[in-house]
């Protein structure tokens, strides 16, 4: 009984071994796996195993296909940036703009109740709170402000730089500045480069929260104002328009720009005249009634 037991034994043992053999790959096609997925074969191609299935990928496409990965993640990841810099202000969705602050400390008139240091400290808090992004700031200590750039031009150079490495898309400066220092910091740091005082600013941060109709119309007049003799803009494609064979040249651009902010500021003028009006007479509405008004503010 036991030497038909061994033979039976050893029949069992050599399905094992052939079992064994035709389970066990190749060693030609054996692929390591790196963490990308694409495993690699002796031949020097590439083969990436997806559901089961393989595909042999020449050594180019592989190098290709990386980067196109890297690529399409590259994009993705700059879109979801962009997405996040939208903040949310009253309802409304700002888009917050790189800027930058720069300001001016005149010897003469230093003071040592308000320092440049919590000027600029004020200044990103409004910033913050029109909605802007405030990614560095500096200042300059100056007898008197440069009346053609109003800081010097090492400080112009030393901000260009900046603009260029930190991709700034707005710089605010601590005062209020003229139409002609408007106008050359503009042409210094590149026409992608918005300029503005903080005067502007804060009748932005206005404009963002003016509730009522009458309010809104202050403040855009306020701005067409303050707009009117900074017109910075300047049109590059024509410099005057052609007023025939008799009359000239004609007018300048600059000028029917002009002409149209007074026309919208005279219209504005009328509108808040008609609201007092209204206003008024239902102030006089509410005193005839003898019951007293109280207001939270």
């Amino acid at each position: 009984w036991s030497q038909p037991r061994h033979r039976r034994g050893g029949v069992v043992r050599a399905l094992d071994e052939r079992l064994l053999e035709a389970l066990t790959p190749a060693p030609a096609e054996t692929e390591v796996e790196d963490e990308s997925g694409v495993g690699e074969i002796e031949d020097g191609g590439e083969r990436e195993g997806r559901d089961g299935v393989a595909n042999i990928v020449g050594p180019s496409e592989a190098h290709e296909q990386p980067k196109s990965r890297r690529r399409q993640q590259q994009e993705e990841e700059d879109a979801a940036a962009e997405r996040t810099r939208f903040k949310l202000i009253n309802g409304k969705e700002i888009f917050q703009e790189k800027t930058y602050l720069v300001g001016v400390e005149c010897k003469k008139a230093a003071s040592d109740n308000f320092s440049i240091e919590e000027s600029l400290k004020e200044l990103e808090q409004l910033a913050d709170t029109a909605g802007l992004m405030v990614l560095g700031s500096t200042y300059q200590k100056l007898s008197s402000p440069n009346p053609r750039t109003y800081i010097g031009s090492g400080k112009v150079a030393e901000i260009r730089s900046a603009v260029q490495a930190l991709d700034i898309e707005t710089i605010i400066f601590d005062d209020e500045l003229s139409a002609g220092q408007l106008r050359n910091l503009e042409k210094s740091f590149g026409g992608g480069v918005r300029v503005c005082d903080r005067t502007a600013l804060i009748l932005d941060i206005f404009n963002q929260r003016a509730a009522t109709h009458e309010a809104a119309l202050q403040v855009t007049l306020a701005q067409m104002e303050y707009q009117l003799p900074r017109l910075t803009k300047l049109w590059t494609h024509l410099e005057r328009q052609s007023g025939g064979q008799v009359k000239g040249m004609g007018e300048k651009q600059i000028e029917v720009d002009k002409r149209i902010l007074r026309t919208q500021i005279s219209t504005l003028r009328k509108e808040l005249e008609s609201v007092r009006k209204h206003r008024k007479l239902y102030r006089n509405r509410r005193r005839s009634v003898p019951i007293p008004v109280v207001s939270l503010v």
